[in-house]
Parts: C-alpha cells; structure tokens; sequence
C-alpha cells in the first residue's frame, strides 16, 4: 500500500500528491477530461482550487485497497469524488456530472 502526503510540499504543483490516484483509476480504464488548461493529470485551475473531472466513476475500493491517506483526503462515494483538505483539489467521478 502506497501512502499518500496531506500535501503537495514535495512536488511542483498543489495537486501533485494526488496524481497517483488519478494514474492508477486511469490504468483501471477510467480518464481524465482534458479541459482548457488543464495538464495531462487532467488537473485545472478553478475558482475554488484545483480540479480533476473523470470520464466515469471512482472506484473506491481501488483506491483505498492501493493507498493510505492522510485525514485531510476525503473519500466521498456519495457525491462520487475525492477532495483534499490541504490543497482544496477536487477530483470528480462522471457520475455527478450526470444527476
């Protein structure tokens, strides 16, 4: 199990620590919709913080069976995301998009 930082003091960008699991739910078949301005993470500036939308929804269980995180990285499979506390990035499964 790979543990996951609180932050993104050990990379370049605020979302960096959480590219792993966009890289992982990307190697499981889902992807990243590559918006305007938006890095091959599929990572782009908001008003609110940073922001990842997926292709289809987040797999849960792959995520907390391949990662430790940090309290401030919260899960929630109801509103299909993943939001990190410490750099206010959000990552967005397809389903949300779609209620």
């Amino acid at each position: 199990m790979t543990a996951i930082t609180h932050d993104a003091s050990t990379t370049a960008v605020p979302y960096g620590h959480l590219v792993p699991l966009v890289e992982l739910l990307t190697q499981h078949g889902n992807r990243p919709i590559l918006l305007s301005g938006a890095g091959l993470s599929g990572f782009h500036p908001t008003q609110g913080g940073w922001q990842c939308d997926l292709e289809r929804p987040i797999d849960f269980g792959l995520i907390e069976d391949s990662f430790e995180l940090p309290p401030s990285i919260k899960l929630r499979p109801d509103r299909d995301e993943i939001f990190c506390e410490q750099s206010w990035t959000l990552i967005n499964g397809s389903r949300r998009r779609c209620e």
